[in-house]
């Protein structure tokens, strides 16, 4: 039996084998900030499209710019009614980033909350954000395209594979391998075992050390079409500890909600 519950702003379930799946929003950094799992610091501007969405100065879950006042996240990070959004960072500390107001913000209607498919939301900025070398948007991926080659999960989620967090301050990325449905499916115990819908995502490897954590929630799975950096995938949901040996990470499949993203920005 599935028993689902919210702890400190994070949804977790029991599941079989013991494990503790989540939906990742960070709560407050002090408590647990963090990087990528097995990632690697970001080279300086390897993401310019990367958010902070940050309370009282603290990081709670990233986004993705896809145009200069509108960022792509999770709905389940829409946990405040005022937050800011901060582009421009490498270093959360940086003092050159751009601090916008997020003055109102849209989560898909099918989203049911907590750990759930349809976890996507579009926040609006008080102003407009200026283009720059560290400040760029990121293409939306062609209309319910299935990605499947390898892609690059950037985020300053949690670094650990315990149930203790550990994190610097920097900017964090890992090449991950995209799971086809089914095998992702068969690995969450098969149909109906987890809240898994068509339009998320998977990513691996199954054989752990590597995944999305605390932290990350709302940031951008990437890939390159023609040079361009193209969001397929939002940080959603995963097992914890993070890392865990034949858990994959779960994105929202951006390429599913297209047409809604689009409806909503007009």
């Amino acid at each position: 039996m599935k028993v689902f519950t919210v702890v400190v702003l994070i949804s977790i379930s029991i599941v079989s084998g013991g494990r503790v799946h989540i939906g990742l929003p960070l709560f407050e950094q002090s408590l647990f900030p963090g990087r990528i799992v097995g990632g690697t610091e970001a080279p300086r501007n390897a993401a310019p499209y990367i958010v902070s969405l940050q309370k009282n100065g603290r990081h709670f879950c990233g986004g993705s710019i896809i145009a200069d006042s509108i960022v792509l996240t999770a709905a389940h990070c829409m946990i405040y009614p005022e937050f800011n959004v901060v582009a421009g960072l490498h270093n959360l500390k940086d003092a050159d980033a751009q601090i916008r107001t997020a003055v109102r913000y849209t989560k898909n209607e099918h989203y049911a909350g907590g750990v759930n498919p349809n976890d996507v939301a579009l926040v609006f900025l008080d102003k407009p954000l200026s283009f720059s070398e560290t400040i760029q948007k990121v293409d939306l991926p062609i209309p319910d395209t299935i990605p499947l080659k390898a892609a690059e999960l950037f985020g300053w989620g949690s670094t650990s594979d315990t149930m203790f967090q550990s994190m610097p301050m920097d900017l964090q990325t890992v090449l991950v391998p995209v799971l086809n449905y089914s095998k992702c499916e068969k690995a969450l115990g098969g149909p109906g075992a987890t809240p898994l819908a068509e339009t998320n995502v998977c990513t691996g490897p199954l054989t752990g050390g590597i995944s999305a954590c605390s932290g990350d929630s709302g940031g951008p799975l990437v890939q390159k079409e023609n040079e361009k950096s193209v969001v397929i995938g939002i940080v959603s949901w995963g097992y914890f500890p993070c890392g865990t040996i034949g858990a994959p990470s779960v994105y929202t499949r951006v390429s599913a909600f297209v047409s809604w993203i689009l409806e909503n920005i007009k």
